[in-house]
C-alpha cells in the first residue's frame, strides 16, 4: 500500500497530494481561496513529496486547543520513514495582528501534522521549515533590525508591538515546546510575491536542503 492510499484508508476530509514532475524538479501549487486574500505559489523541489492542504474549520484533530491550520504542509522525504514539514501560510497583508495569527496556524499546522505521522507510522525530522507567503508586508521595519537599533528609531513603540516587528524581519518564529517537542528547529522565511497577474499576487519558489 503506498502512502497516499494509506493516508486515505485512515483520514478523511483532506487529500495527501503527490507533486507533479516538471522538467527537473517536482512542484506543488498552493493556493489561498479567500477572495479577500487570492494569492497563488508554485513550489518547485528536488524530488518526490506529498502535500496536504488544511481546512480552516475544525476538522482532523477535535481534541487540540489549537484550532488553526495554516494553508498547505508539504512533506519531504528524507529517508524511509521519515519526512521533514515545509508548512505554508499565504496572507496577502501582513500586519502585527496577522503575524499572531501566522504563529497559530503554524503551530496548529504543525501538530496536526504530528498526529498524522503518529497515524502512518512516520517520523517527523527535526527541521520544520516556516514560510509565510504574503504581497503586502505592513511590518515594514528594516530587515534585520536589532532590539536596541529599534528602541533607537521607535523608542515609545509598545512592547509587543516590538516584538513582532522583531520576529518578523530576523524570520524568527519561536515556540516554547519542551521535552521532545523542544529539539525541533524551526526555520522562517517570508516569501514575498510582488507580481499581479489577473488580479492575484502570483510567484515561484525552489526549496531545496
Amino acid at each position: 500500500m503506498t502512502l497516499v492510499q494509506n493516508f486515505h484508508k485512515y483520514i478523511q476530509g483532506v487529500e495527501f497530494v503527490q507533486s507533479v514532475a516538471q522538467g527537473d524538479r517536482f512542484e506543488h501549487i498552493i493556493s489561498e481561496k479567500d477572495k479577500s486574500g487570492l494569492m497563488t505559489l508554485v513550489v518547485g523541489m528536488d524530488s518526490i513529496s506529498h502535500r496536504i492542504d488544511l481546512p480552516s474549520k475544525k476538522v482532523l484533530i477535535h481534541l487540540l486547543k489549537n484550532q488553526r491550520r495554516a494553508d498547505s504542509v508539504i512533506w519531504e522525504k528524507r529517508d524511509e520513514s521519515t519526512y521533514r514539514l515545509h508548512i505554508f501560510e499565504l496572507k496577502r497583508t501582513v500586519t502585527e495582528a496577522k503575524w499572531q495569527l501566522i504563529k497559530d496556524q503554524f503551530q496548529g499546522a504543525f501538530f496536526v501534522s504530528l498526529c498524522i505521522a503518529k497515524i502512518l507510522g512516520l517520523e517527523v525530522d527535526t527541521h520544520v521549515g516556516l514560510y509565510t507567503v504574503y504581497y503586502e508586508d505592513q511590518l515594514d521595519a528594516v530587515d534585520n533590525f536589532t532590539d536596541n537599533a529599534l528602541s533607537e528609531v521607535e523608542p515609545d513603540l509598545p512592547a509587543k508591538t516590538k516584538k513582532a516587528i522583531l520576529e518578523w524581519t530576523n524570520d524568527l518564529c519561536p515556540f516554547d515546546f519542551t521535552g521532545y517537542l523542544g529539539q525541533i528547529k524551526f526555520h522562517h522565511k517570508k516569501i514575498h510575491l510582488p507580481n499581479i497577474k489577473d488580479g492575484i499576487p502570483v510567484g515561484t519558489r525552489y526549496i531545496t536542503g
